[in-house]
């Protein structure tokens, strides 16, 4: 017989090819941690927090305000909550708005830019390796 050509073969290739560890791991034993925004700095939630794995940001951009145009290695995701915009990545503006959710890819040249009359309000998830970088 080949390979794959009775059931119990093919299983086992099938299992091979998949990853059966928990997304997440058993070891760590913490509660939620809850922060409001008010009077807090970025990041809101961070290694003071214990956070195992991802930093969360929340960043307004006034009208006619922006981010800093900048470069880092990894990638980022934002949730716009309010206002609209575009996202610089790399020479093109893409348009951004309320209920948008934005991946930003790792080592591209980006900037959030405020082009409303409201402001441009985001939740920015980094990972934890993010935390002292500029």
């Amino acid at each position: 017989m080949g390979v794959g050509d009775s059931e119990g073969e093919r299983f086992q290739i099938v299992e091979a090819l998949v990853d059966t560890r928990p997304i997440f791991s058993k070891e760590v034993n913490m509660e939620p941690v809850i922060k409001n925004v008010e009077g807090r700095g970025n990041p809101v939630l961070g290694p003071d927090d214990g956070v195992p794995n991802y930093v969360m940001l929340w960043v307004q951009h006034p009208p006619g305000g922006t981010s800093a145009q900048h470069v880092h290695p990894w990638e980022h995701q934002a949730y716009i909550v309010e206002g609209e915009g575009v996202i610089w990545v790399e020479g093109t503006e893409y348009p951004i708005k309320a209920g948008d959710a934005v991946l930003v890819p790792p080592d591209v040249e980006h900037q959030f830019r405020n082009t409303g009359e409201v402001t441009l309000s985001r939740v920015t998830v980094n990972p934890l390796s993010s935390v002292g970088h500029e």
